[in-house]
């Protein structure tokens, strides 16, 4: 009987160890997909992220002096969509200026630009 026991006692050991063996290699593989999830999703926001539907031109700061008409060929608005309403002119030699639109002196320049195209 006692050696009935030891047989008994010693598959269960064996039973138990490899269902460790078993659990083990599942939290493994869990583990390895839970982390290729987390990479994918990483590299997914950073794509979406950079690819966003903002505008592309605003700006930020505005020249602070008085430019010659003369200098100007274009400007372009502002998308609303930016911290700040402002114009870009753009110098004949296709150099982009952020200047305020609410200033005579830019309204000016606008309306000049304006009157050439027509």
């Amino acid at each position: 009987m006692q050696h009935h026991t030891n047989f008994c006692l010693v598959a269960l050991f064996l039973q138990v160890r490899s269902s460790y063996q078993y659990i083990s290699i599942i939290i493994m593989r869990t583990s390895h997909i839970l982390l290729l999830c987390i990479l994918g999703a990483a590299l997914l926001s950073s794509v979406i992220c950079s690819n966003g539907t903002g505008p592309d031109d605003c700006c930020f700061k505005f020249y602070p002096r008085k430019i010659n008409k003369k200098l100007i060929r274009d400007y372009i608005l502002t998308d609303n969509r930016c911290p700040k309403t402002g114009v870009i002119l753009i110098t004949q030699k296709s150099r982009h200026i952020c200047a305020d639109p609410s200033l005579s002196w830019v309204e000016n320049i606008m309306k000049c630009v304006d009157e050439k195209t027509l």
